[in-house]
């Protein structure tokens, strides 16, 4: 069996983004949960993570919205002055890799 080629590695570095931002987004649903199951975290923690969005925070909901867009966009462009997708070090993640092998064999995947 033959590989293809490995395609940019900006696809990869992407990927890792995206990875990133959806541990974040798991860790802000469990995060609260935690806290509500050992009785902290305040009147927020309360709310099930479903219904957060009904919540009345210290700001509107659109000040925290814009807020976050430029928080994102200084991450976003601070990543891209630096030259990688994945990394704000400059340094690729060159070890996850797909390795291909042989028909019959197994394929490895390292992280």
């Amino acid at each position: 069996m033959l590989c293809a080629p490995m395609p940019d590695n900006r696809y990869q570095q992407a990927e890792l983004v995206h990875c990133r931002f959806a541990m974040l987004g798991v860790a802000g649903v469990l995060f609260p949960e935690v806290l509500k199951g050992a009785g902290l975290g305040g009147p927020a923690a309360q709310v099930p993570w479903f219904d957060a969005g009904k919540f009345e925070y210290f700001a509107s909901a659109d000040a925290l919205f814009g807020v976050q867009m430029l928080l994102f966009a200084w991450v976003e462009l601070r990543r891209l002055q630096v030259g990688e997708l994945g990394s704000m070090s400059g340094a690729v993640a060159s070890s996850s890799r797909v390795s291909c092998a042989p028909h019959g064999s197994a394929t490895s995947l390292t992280c």
